[in-house]
């Protein structure tokens, strides 16, 4: 008698187990239906990727040049340190007038002399 309670407990359980399987199987199924419906496809064309990045910094040049003037005078304007320049910029500005006054009296000199 005790073998077949053993029996029927033994099917009983492996029915439930089966039924659980089947139940957990059935829901894994649902979620992977959610899943594709909410997935989109793309049709893929290959092509270039043009990517522009826009950055600021700071260059230090491993060289350094130290220039002098040989004309004196006012500064007009100058660059200073940190400033942006491109070949062929002035870098510094020089009043030049009263050199050109010396250079016109020079002439008129030069003219009288001739006279």
């Amino acid at each position: 008698m005790r073998s077949k309670i053993t029996k029927k407990i033994f099917f009983i359980t492996i029915t439930i187990s089966i039924i659980i399987i089947a139940l957990l199987n059935l829901s894994a199924c649902k979620r992977l239906g959610e899943m594709q419906e909410s997935m989109e496809t793309f049709k893929v064309t290959r092509g270039d990727i043009i990517q522009t990045v826009t950055t600021s910094g700071y260059v230090d040049s491993s060289e350094q040049n130290d220039y002098s003037l040989s004309a004196s005078g006012k500064v007009l304007c100058a660059l200073s340190k940190g400033d942006a320049f491109s070949k062929g910029d002035v870098l510094i500005e020089i009043d030049d007038s009263r050199q050109e006054l010396l250079i016109t009296q020079a002439e008129e000199n030069l003219n009288t002399a001739y006279s």
